[in-house]
């Protein structure tokens, strides 16, 4: 909505950490970025929220980006580095 009226929202159930960085693709799939004393994940929600998937081989995470053909880049502080995490396409394709 040009008028800045939310869409859609839901809540973050268990974040479980600190929320590092935050991604949403054209399909509406939302990236979550989490540190925490018991290890590091980047989860994946559908639109309405539902969690699709968790990447806990992450070390730092501290930005995310979806590229155009919808693998999931993630830029770790403590590794260096950005990883690419080639993901199932959205239900519904």
């Amino acid at each position: 909505d040009p008028g800045g009226t939310p869409l859609s929202s839901w809540t973050l159930a268990e974040p479980s950490g600190n929320v590092t960085a935050i991604a949403v693709d054209d399909s509406g799939r939302v990236a979550v970025a989490l540190e925490s004393a018991t290890g590091d994940e980047v989860r994946l929600h559908s639109r309405d929220g539902a969690l699709l998937a968790r990447l806990r081989d992450v070390r730092s995470p501290r930005a995310l980006a979806f590229t155009p053909d919808g693998a999931l880049l993630v830029a770790e502080a403590d590794a260096g580095h950005v990883r690419s995490f080639r993901l199932a396409p959205p239900r519904g394709e």
